[in-house]
């Protein structure tokens, strides 16, 4: 499933909705006004101002991509392919498959690439959110990596089902 991206008026809306039983008016205005500037005038939201707009109205970033992003999953990585070669199955393990990882994110093959490549310098929202889902990682993790001072989040690999006991 390729996903669908954020645009600027329904995350505005969402995110003026959030706060608005939990402060002032005055308040609500102030921060309106921070978050119009902070999402300008694109037409998709971009995850750094995701992530800005998030922290500033001190909200939990795992939260919101679960309520906004709901029926983004993954279909899971294959990170074991199936060979006899455990030479080939040892580092393929770690220089993957782009077009595995767009299948298991959602992330459009050609996007995905031009992410990987630098040509593209800005994820949005949902492709960082369809990382985390594949890794198995809490969004927030990879948000305040690539937009905060958080730490590379670590990517625990589970043992491969394929593996026999008599091929140690």
């Amino acid at each position: 499933m390729i996903i669908s991206y954020l645009d600027i008026l329904t995350f505005r809306d969402f995110v003026l909705n959030e706060i608005k039983h939990t402060h002032s008016n005055s308040e609500k205005r102030r921060l309106g006004k921070e978050i119009d500037k902070l999402l300008g005038s694109r037409d998709l939201v971009l995850g750094k101002t995701f992530y800005l707009v998030i922290k500033l109205l001190n909200l939990n970033i795992d939260t919101v991509c679960f309520t906004l992003f709901p029926k983004q999953s993954s279909s899971g990585l294959n990170l074991f392919p199936e060979s006899n070669n455990k030479i080939y199955n040892f580092i393929s393990t770690y220089i993957g498959d782009l077009k595995l990882l767009s299948k298991a994110t959602g992330i459009e093959y050609n996007r995905l690439t031009k992410l990987f490549n630098g040509e593209y310098k800005n994820a949005y929202p949902e492709d960082v959110n369809g990382l985390a889902i594949a890794f198995n990682l809490k969004p927030s993790q990879l948000f305040e990596y690539f937009y905060g001072d958080g730490e590379r989040p670590i990517i625990e690999l589970p043992k491969p089902d394929h593996v026999s006991e008599g091929s140690k």
